[in-house]
């Protein structure tokens, strides 16, 4: 509650001070009702339809999303604004035991329709308030439920999946992972980061699955990529923007540590020692430039002249933490050990008493991180296979605890993991309780490892 009334006194605040826009004031985001598709098949030609008695031109059905379509804000004036508000609810789940099963349910529900673009995979997340799933735009988040899939051999919906994603590469190597939004519209970001995690904790696991190369093909064409467009410090840029046809120079975020994991599990497998090299050249600098050594912990963001900006996001740990641990298995640095130990311990003091962690541990107030929480238990848990210990149990425990008692039972959305934040945790979307399809993935990963380990012993 307090967080919910915290963000109430920050939206008034914003609105006072006029800066409570999520989306650019020139654009809105409509919501194209199916019959749209049908009558798209029937007009081959795509001259004029007509949509809620309006007549238009030029739409392509390979361009319409379900949910979330960037339009200016004259057009489209009878079609329904995406995510009104709608005073929904969820109820969060009771019998624990239960939570497996919900998370399971939360991917199978989160497949976006037949007909739209990006069909076949999965929504980014599903906000509570507006009972709305959103981000089909996020293909990058695809590639953990891919790694999900191959965990627990359920290797045709791994293979499905993948093959969608590696239809979608880019000739460069990389993926257009998300749209961003601006005043002159929807601007598709090539992005190097999360082009990483799909090659990383899709295609490579795909080839460790099925040995079939064209996955580990396709994860060299994305490194090759990398290593072209890096700066000559071998830090990697931010992402490219493909409308307007530039790299985006100005800012970076910690996210960007996702590159480590997939060169390290290139070098591993591969053994070339290009990737090793690149590995430690890019590791070095994103410790140098990311890692707040005063906190112990890892900024969001910093500027094209690499100061640091944005706090230090619960996510950044996690996300650094994916990239840190394999490289830690492959260089077996001390300094990059030391690291990961400062970073785990700030991580252990910020835990909340019920088990998460804000979405910023220098504002907490701002909430607690949905897909931090399951992220994180992760990374705790992969360090924990490292140094042959048990002392982070009770912390992955408290994660897991967390995440159960935040799953949503029923509905829609059931086996979702959500949580309030003031910045929503969603893009054009503040103040609102998400859940990300991403984090029951995670949930479910820890969850397998964790049974698979008592099993064990």
């Amino acid at each position: 509650m307090k967080y919910h009334i915290y963000g109430a006194i920050h939206k008034h605040a914003k609105k006072i001070l006029k800066r409570d826009n999520s989306l650019p004031a020139t654009v809105k985001i409509v919501d194209f009702p199916p019959t749209i598709l049908d009558e798209l098949e029937q007009n081959s030609m795509n001259k004029e339809i007509e949509i809620n008695g309006e007549i238009y031109s030029g739409i392509k059905k390979s361009d319409i999303y379900p949910v979330e379509n960037l339009v200016a804000n004259e057009e489209f004036k009878n079609c329904p604004m995406s995510f009104s508000m709608k005073g929904h609810t969820l109820k969060k789940l009771k019998k624990f035991e239960m939570a497996e099963g919900l998370w399971k349910q939360f991917l199978e529900s989160s497949y976006i329709p037949i007909g739209y673009k990006y069909s076949g995979l999965h929504y980014g997340g599903y906000i509570a308030e507006k009972a709305s799933w959103c981000l089909p735009s996020w293909i990058w988040t695809n590639a953990a439920v891919v790694r999900y899939h191959c965990l627990v051999g359920e290797m045709d919906k791994a293979k499905k999946l993948g093959d969608i994603i590696l239809l979608n590469q880019h000739i460069s190597g990389g993926w257009i992972v998300r749209i961003d939004y601006m005043d002159d519209g929807a601007h598709p970001i090539l992005a190097p980061n999360d082009s990483c995690y799909i090659a990383h904790n899709c295609c490579l696991k795909l080839f460790q699955s099925t040995h079939d190369e064209k996955y580990l093909n396709a994860a060299e064409k994305t490194a090759a990529w990398i290593m072209e467009t890096a700066r000559k410090d071998g830090m990697v840029l931010f992402g490219y923007d493909i409308k307007m046809k530039y790299w985006i120079t100005k800012k970076n975020i910690v996210d960007i540590g996702f590159t480590a994991g997939l060169f390290a599990e290139l070098f591993s497998l591969t053994g070339k020692k290009v990737y090793r090299d690149f590995l430690e050249g890019f590791v070095n600098k994103y410790i140098d430039i990311f890692y707040i050594k005063g906190k112990k912990c890892f900024a969001t963001c910093i500027d094209e002249n690499d100061r640091i900006h944005g706090g230090a996001f619960g996510r950044g740990q996690g996300w650094a933490l994916e990239g840190l641990i394999p490289t830690y298995r492959v260089l077996q640095s001390d300094s990059i050990r030391n690291i990961i130990e400062e970073t785990v311990e700030t991580l252990l003091h910020c835990q909340t008493s019920d088990g998460g962690w804000a979405y910023n541990l220098l504002s907490p107030l701002m909430g607690i991180d949905c897909k931090a929480v399951p992220v994180i238990a992760k990374a705790l848990l992969e360090w924990s296979k490292v140094v042959h210990s048990t002392v982070y149990d009770e912390a992955i425990s408290k994660a897991m605890y967390w995440c159960k008692k935040n799953t949503v039972a029923k509905g829609e959305a059931a086996g979702g993991i959500f949580s309030y934040t003031v910045e929503g945790a969603i893009v054009h979307n503040k103040y609102t309780s998400t859940a990300l399809v991403y984090a029951s993935s995670y949930a479910l990963e820890v969850e397998h490892e964790r049974m698979r380990e008592i099993n064990y012993s």
